[in-house]
């Protein structure tokens, strides 16, 4: 699609939503549900970020991610089973929290390896923005929500959550950028300005 708005002469404007990609590693369920099952399990589509010749790299080196949704998700992570959607399901696996929930904050075990994917495709992203000084980058929004497949009727706070994960975001670009965000530099007028 990108390729056919471009071929036209008209820019396109990507929002990179990371969680929807990794949620699908290792579940042939998430993979079925978008019909890209026979393209995982053949190669054409692979979907591991930490493997070469990944859709995430794809779609950066196309230079069109204006938008980076950051939300965790643990690969094939537990479904939310503190609310049902339609049809009485429990939600999809969309969300995963970013720091420890407190004792019956949440029904699953948290593992903090299991949200390394999401920050590595973040931290990704951010070192693509400083190297490219043509990149359209942008925004950055921090996305733990609260329908049926994110955190709907969980115990821990999304405030919270949203607040640690937009600390995280601006101390990694601090890290990559090696400057102070008040010094001035590349990042004035940019996503974590």
């Amino acid at each position: 699609m990108a390729e056919k708005i471009r071929a036209r002469g008209v820019p396109f404007n990507f929002v990179l939503d990371h969680s929807h990609v990794l949620l699908k590693i290792e579940s042939p369920e998430e993979q079925d549900a978008c019909g890209i099952r026979a393209d995982v399990v053949s190669g054409r589509l692979i979907l591991d970020p930490y493997e070469p010749g990944n859709v995430i790299d794809d779609w950066l080196a196309q230079n069109m991610v204006v938008w980076l949704q950051t939300r965790p998700v643990a690969p094939n992570g537990p479904k939310n089973t503190a609310m049902t959607g339609p049809g009485g399901r429990y939600g999809r696996a969309c969300q995963y929290p970013f720091f420890r929930p407190a004792r019956g904050e949440w029904e699953h075990d948290w593992h903090a390896w299991k949200i390394q994917p999401s920050k590595y495709v973040a931290r990704k992203v951010l070192q693509y923005h400083h190297d490219r000084a043509d990149s359209p980058l942008r925004w950055l929004t921090t996305d733990m929500i609260d329908m049926a497949d994110y955190g709907g009727g969980v115990g821990y706070s999304l405030f919270e959550q949203n607040v640690a994960i937009a600390h995280w975001l601006r101390e990694t670009w601090r890290e990559i950028a090696g400057t102070d965000l008040k010094a001035g530099g590349r990042e004035q007028g940019g996503p974590l300005s």
